[in-house]
């Protein structure tokens, strides 16, 4: 619900953060692990997905502390939506620190 907000607001930036990863590229899942949390975010990367393209002037940010191997510290553009996997130690994190990436065409 709170996405469809997005295409009422005036806004050019739009931040998602999440523990988990968000769109399938991201993750590899195992048979045995248990799949719940990634179709809860599959699901929400689908939408934001979907509210990128009917929003193709805003730009999406998308920050998963739980970023595994995918793109830790580094911004990954596609489109219009950027995303990022945080570097962290576990029970180690005080604060995350992260610049936005400019927009340049």
């Amino acid at each position: 619900k709170k996405l469809q907000l997005v295409d009422e607001s005036k806004c050019s930036n739009v931040i998602i953060i999440t523990h988990y990863s968000i769109f399938e590229s991201q993750y590899r899942l195992h048979p045995t692990e248990d799949i719940s949390v990634y179709f809860y975010c599959h699901k929400l990367g689908q939408l934001i997905v979907d509210a990128s393209q009917r929003n193709p002037t805003k730009s999406f940010y998308c920050v998963s502390g739980h970023g595994h191997e995918y793109n830790l510290g580094q911004w990954i553009r596609e489109g219009n939506i950027y995303t990022h996997g945080l570097v962290t130690t576990y029970h180690d994190q005080k604060y995350v620190s992260l610049d936005i990436p400019a927009i340049c065409d």
